[in-house]
């Protein structure tokens, strides 16, 4: 084996440490090109636009012409559009793809020009099932789909053309926006749930059936005089005593059931969230894994070829190897566990497709409201906190238990049912012990995750600037692309991170202001 001598092994690390020149063709210039859809010819507003030898096109226009299905994600900038079984994702400003659950590194990333958002041509059309090519000395894009679809494309065409609604994206404001059929709000799926529940349907049946007892508790009500020498009097006075304690625990009974209806209502809301945050969260982790795998493939390219002129070690490669494979391991990991978290969806819900709708649902940080008095907030809270109030209704019906109290030989001695008053009063005032102990508890994790978003909100500023000033330097031919995507990698991380405590923190709040929808104080 020859050895390298010294000065060639400098010069070698030398020119490997040096960025990567920018492409000539980095800044975005539009072109004269034409593009060819199925032989027909197709010209757009913007563009089209020509940028780092890719043609980029409007994906407005784009997606009208191909008569894709398209759906909007506003909180992530990703665009999704679906043709003929085929499913492809883009991100604003982002290298990374999606076509049919997989994970693919673009060299021209989707951007906004003039306002609109431009999108690559060539992973378009292909991921969406058509052959593309490029004649060079005409500058045309010759994009033809297969003969099974070609009829159907003309007709979409010439629909296109003739009925702007005929489109599957019927528009796409500035603000990416995009009104689709398979978009599914918190609002309806909180309305699926509540219409699917059998618990709140067994409940509305508890209430007719209280309903039913207490007309009838209401008809055997009577009114006696009681007189001590009379036998049947006295018999007849307690038959009374009977039937109006019947009323009244019937009367209580009812309103608890209600109650106990108005809190699985919000009980269901709240656990739609829950999923939906869930789901966000899972699919947010495996995107982030996702990107993080293509830039770890990235730079494992580079360190085989540092590799071979000795600039980093076989160990440190084989390393950087084992940690991909690990990572590619995690994603089916998490693919599981968000297919696991729709299925929990689809139960909530009452459907079996809820993987088939894209989830809307947006959240913003407000903090707290300052409490001036965090005892007597509890305390406001307490008396109207629904799980009190039920124990509250249970003291009323023993109370009345004893109030009306007739010793027949068959009941419980009148000491016992004291006793258990007091068992019933010793439980309330625990409960409102353990509820203030809850609260204080949220109080102080709302607190800490304002703290949190405080500082993650810092790092993704500062990932932010860093982003923009490695971008600067690449298109100044001063630092490398992949230098870029690891500041793009971070700058992701930190949004998605945000996010994330968004969401905890939008939740911690209702069950501060809402504890019965987590009542762990009952424990």
């Amino acid at each position: 084996m020859k050895k390298i001598s010294w000065p060639l092994t400098a010069l070698l690390a030398f020119s490997l440490m040096l960025p990567w020149p920018a492409p000539g063709s980095a800044n975005s210039t539009e072109t004269e090109s034409t593009i060819l859809i199925n032989g027909e010819e197709h010209t757009f507003a913007h563009g089209p636009l020509h940028v780092e030898g890719r043609i980029l096109v409007p994906m407005r226009t784009i997606f009208e012409i191909y008569g894709a299905e398209v759906i909007w994600h506003q909180d992530s900038q990703r665009a999704q559009a679906i043709k003929n079984g085929n499913n492809v994702e883009v991100t604003i400003d982002s290298h990374i793809a999606r076509r049919n659950g997989e994970t693919l590194f673009l060299d021209t990333k989707p951007r906004l020009h003039n306002n609109t958002t431009m999108v690559p041509l060539r992973f378009i059309s292909e991921s969406l099932g058509a052959d593309v090519s490029w004649d060079s000395q005409k500058h045309q894009a010759l994009i033809n789909f297969p003969a099974t679809e070609a009829v159907a494309e003309s007709e979409a065409l010439r629909d296109n053309s003739t009925n702007s609604n005929a489109a599957a994206v019927k528009d796409i404001p500035t603000d990416g926006s995009i009104n689709n059929a398979n978009l599914l709000t918190y609002d309806e799926a909180v309305t699926k749930a509540i219409q699917h529940s059998y618990q709140l349907k067994n409940k509305g049946q508890d209430i007719k059936r209280l309903e039913e007892l207490r007309r009838d508790a209401q008809d055997n009500l009577t009114f006696t005089r009681p007189d001590s020498n009379d036998p049947r009097q006295i018999f007849a006075d307690m038959m009374a005593k009977q039937a109006l304690l019947g009323l009244v625990q019937t009367e209580i009974a009812l309103e608890m059931t209600k109650k106990e209806e108005e809190v699985t209502r919000e009980a269901i809301a709240l656990e739609v969230r829950a999923s939906f945050d869930a789901i966000h969260n899972l699919q947010e982790q495996l995107d982030l894994l996702q990107q993080s795998v293509a830039y770890t493939k990235a730079s494992i390219e580079q360190m085989r070829l540092q590799a071979r002129h000795g600039l980093v070690s076989e160990h440190q490669l084989a390393e950087n190897v084992r940690k991909y494979e690990q990572a590619l391991k995690q994603i089916e990991v998490l693919r599981k566990s968000l297919d696991n978290e729709y299925l929990k969806l689809d139960k909530i819900l009452g459907i079996n497709n809820s993987k088939d709708y894209a989830l809307s649902y947006q959240v913003t940080f407000e903090p707290l409201e300052p409490v001036a008095d965090l005892d007597m907030h509890i305390y406001r809270l307490a008396q109207t906190d629904p799980y009190i109030w039920l124990q509250q209704k249970q003291i009323e019906r023993l109370e009345m238990n004893l109030r009306l109290y007739t010793y027949t030989g068959r009941d419980d001695p009148y000491a016992v049912r004291q006793i258990d008053l007091q068992k019933a009063r010793n439980d309330l005032a625990e409960l409102k012990l353990k509820l203030a102990e809850a609260m204080k508890s949220r109080y102080n994790q709302i607190r800490q995750l304002e703290s949190n978003y405080a500082i993650a909100e810092s790092k993704q500023k500062q990932a932010q600037q860093d982003h923009n000033l490695l971008r600067l330097n690449y298109n100044l031919g001063l630092t490398t692309q992949l230098t870029v995507e690891g500041a793009e990698l971070a700058l992701v991380e930190s949004e998605k991170e945000l996010e994330k405590i968004k969401r905890q923190h939008s939740q911690l709040k209702i069950i501060f202001e809402k504890p019965y929808l987590m009542p762990d104080y009952l424990r």
